[in-house]
């Protein structure tokens, strides 16, 4: 039973992270804390399942910010505008995808 109830805790950790990455959308600073919130989260669980989600939630936001500072580079030639619009989306549909994955209990998919 006590064991039942640290899992619902470290998948509450990892659902409020997809929330706070799509708060961050709008303001950076909520973005980094989840970040580093997944680092702590990760080194801390010895779940394996939880250990992936929190591997992705770090590969999200990397990915999402080397794609926005190109993106925001690029705001020169107009093209950057085209790739943070695109990136927006596309990182809030990750974290819709990894949030609804994690609710079910299942694993990430490359596709």
């Amino acid at each position: 039973m006590a064991n039942d109830s640290v899992v619902q805790h470290d998948t509450f950790n990892a659902k409020a992270i997809y929330v706070m990455f799509m708060a961050g959308v709008g303001w950076l600073p909520v973005a980094i804390g989840a970040v580093v919130w997944a680092y702590t989260a990760r080194d801390t669980t010895d779940s394996e399942f939880l250990q992936y989600h929190y591997e992705n939630q770090i590969k999200l936001f990397w990915t999402a910010f080397w794609v926005g500072l190109l993106g925001m580079l690029l705001l020169i030639v107009i093209v950057g505008l085209f790739i943070l619009i695109g990136l927006w989306i596309w990182f809030i549909i990750q974290c819709r995808d990894g949030l609804i994955l994690l609710n079910k209990g299942e694993w990430l998919t490359e596709e």
